[in-house]
């Protein structure tokens, strides 16, 4: 069997939570609702936070946004790197050892939080090699403190939102080929995503990305964890993995 691949960001689950992928595949493969993939669970390290920082955002702020992201962050975003690793090291390695279909159109990459922003990233960079990107609970404001004090929400939020939106816009491939996914909850750090998340969706769906190609959903209820991740997989699955025709 030639299987596709999905390349998962293992993001930082505690001991004990997780998505339960393999389960989700499992069921949705046999009743013959996704086609089933190889999935590539690709571990963390302690430098994720920069790993996953898209370095067009980081370009694209002003000076001073761009100072206190570096701050948070530990210093300049290392996404490029990491995505020449998933690129030219783990995949070539993954089409190699198995009998996989390596083309675009049966690679997906999808991740949650800061893994959600490498999974967009990566399709922005690399629509040659990713077909399809699932990005679940996107960590839109990348502040950790304060999110929960509106004034200095807002403001931040009103200039990074224009900076994400002008990223997105100009790093979109063309609408008809790719598949792109968001969701998120309205819990726990998921709260804060919706203004963000709503000026996305307008920018892709400007760009011309219809609800064949393009879907971006709210889960009532969910939190911004394992648990909630794994109760709405089959959701992303399903749609980043259609039954081949």
């Amino acid at each position: 069997m030639h299987d596709g691949q999905t390349l998962f960001d293992a993001s930082r689950a505690p001991y004990g939570a997780e998505w339960g992928v393999d389960e989700h595949i499992a069921r949705l493969a046999a009743t013959a609702q996704i086609h089933t993939p190889i999935v590539v669970g690709v571990g963390n390290t302690p430098l994720r936070l920069r790993e996953y920082l898209p370095s067009d955002l980081i370009a694209a702020l002003p000076a001073d946004m761009r100072d206190d992201i570096l701050g948070i962050y530990g210093g300049a975003p290392l996404s490029d790197g990491y995505l020449r690793f998933l690129v030219e090291e783990l995949k070539p390695f993954i089409d190699r050892s198995f009998r996989t279909r390596s083309g675009r159109d049966d690679t997906a990459i999808m991740g949650s939080s800061m893994g959600g922003l490498i999974s967009l990233h990566a399709l922005m960079k690399r629509p040659d090699v990713f077909g399809a990107a699932g990005c679940l609970s996107t960590h839109w404001p990348l502040k950790i403190e304060g999110l929960d004090d509106a004034a200095v929400l807002g403001p931040w939020r009103e200039r990074l939102v224009a900076a994400w939106t002008g990223v997105v816009r100009d790093g979109l491939p063309a609408a008809g080929v790719h598949r792109l996914y968001f969701d998120r909850g309205d819990e726990t750090l998921d709260a804060f995503y919706a203004e963000f998340q709503t000026r996305i969706d307008d920018t892709v769906r400007t760009a011309g990305w219809g609800p064949d190609r393009f879907r971006s959903l709210v889960f009532p209820g969910a939190a911004h964890n394992e648990a909630s991740w794994n109760q709405r997989l089959d959701v992303p699955l399903s749609f980043l993995l259609p039954p081949s025709a």
